[in-house]
Formats: structure tokens, sequence, C-alpha cells
């Protein structure tokens, strides 16, 4: 027999069948799991803005960067007028 804790402060229950887990439900449909299409579809619209804000990130980034390095460029440069 194994001891485990219960839910409400220190009472102690015992299972009998030696395992930790408590008895699995009497039915459970085989298709439980299975993803259903709306899920599927809200996933991959997640997955797409995800990847969208990281190449604005990374295109802002650039621009920044390069930005950047034509300000610095210019200033030790004299400037262009």
């Amino acid at each position: 027999m194994c001891l485990i804790f219960g839910g409400s402060g220190s009472k102690i229950s015992r299972l009998g069948n030696g395992s930790l887990l408590p008895p699995p439900p009497p039915a459970v449909p085989a298709d439980l799991t299975r993803a259903t299409a709306r899920y599927k579809r809200h996933a991959w619209l997640a997955v797409a803005g995800l990847l969208a804000f990281v190449g604005l990130y990374v295109s802002l980034t650039g621009w920044f960067c390069w930005t950047a390095f034509r300000l610095f460029r210019d200033l030790f440069r004299g400037g262009e007028d």
C-alpha cells in the first residue's frame, strides 16, 4: 500500500492497488485528444502572427542599424549637402 497526501491539510489516504494515480474514468472517447479544425486554424494563425512579429522586429532592427550607420558615417565625413 502507498500513502499519499490528500488535498485537505494533513489527511493521508491509502490506495490499495499500489498506484500513486487515481483510477482512470470508465469511458474515455477515442478522439478526446484529436485536434479540431478550429484548434488547428487558431494554432496556424498564432504561428503566422508570431512569424510576422519576428519579421517586423528584425526588419525594424535592420533599419535602425542602417540609419545609425548612415548618421555616424555622415558625422565623420562632415555630412553631405
